[in-house]
């Protein structure tokens, strides 16, 4: 049951919906005294011993509140997701030069077995000793099994940088939220819910996940 007082006007101006008490979690209501809004929990006008929050709460109050702590969010979000770009362009590099290193190392890899081959082949025709012909080996054996360990090496690090960066298309909003000097819609739209624990206690849960769930003030 939502509380009701005659006379006075649910949440329905500037954050309609969206201002509930932390207690009760019923939406606060809205009037105005000379000319300035102010929301309260109407839970006192049925309960006496409600646990909500007594007296008012400006509007400009909440506005204060709101625009400090998504403006916040916002330079919190861009940075974090600055950050992730940098790296993403760094793993390119990393990604591009592995491919790189990838393909000399395959290059080099036939180039041993041919050597390997040849070897034997200069043994096998007397053009090579035995002792000349296992050293020979044995050092062209070690540098394919160094090539092929650092080959697998690269490979685990193209299949860590395999994964495509994922697009975000509301970054202009958080740009201009930052810019606004006032509660405007676009800022709303990063605002799911306005939790007032007490006049000096409010939550903003955001309508978008990313560097944080919600703030409290």
């Amino acid at each position: 049951t939502r509380f009701t007082r005659t006379g006075k006007r649910k949440c329905n101006a500037l954050f309609a919906g969206k201002v509930s008490c932390g207690v009760c979690g019923h939406a606060l209501e809205y009037a105005h005294r000379k000319n300035e809004p102010f929301y309260f929990c109407g839970s006192h006008s049925v309960d006496s011993g409600s646990k909500c929050f007594v007296g008012r709460l400006s509007g400009e109050s909440i506005k204060a509140v709101v625009l400090q702590t998504v403006k916040a969010e916002a330079a919190k979000v861009l940075d974090v997701r600055q950050k992730r770009r940098d790296t993403a362009r760094r793993d390119v590099a990393d990604k591009d030069a592995a491919l790189s290193e990838t393909k000399r190392l395959a290059a080099n890899m036939a180039r041993l077995e041919r050597q390997s081959v040849a070897l034997y082949e200069d043994f096998a025709d007397g053009r090579l000793d035995r002792d000349g012909y296992m050293s020979a080996k044995a050092a062209c054996a070690a540098e394919l099994v160094r090539a092929e360990g650092r080959l697998t090496e690269l490979n685990a690090i193209l299949a860590v940088h395999d994964t495509a960066p994922i697009a975000v298309n509301d970054e202009p909003i958080l740009k201009r939220v930052l810019a606004a000097e006032d509660v405007t819609d676009e800022v709303l739209t990063l605002v799911e819910r306005i939790v007032v624990f007490d006049q000096e206690h409010i939550e903003i849960r955001f309508a978008f996940a990313d560097a944080y769930q919600s703030a409290k003030f």
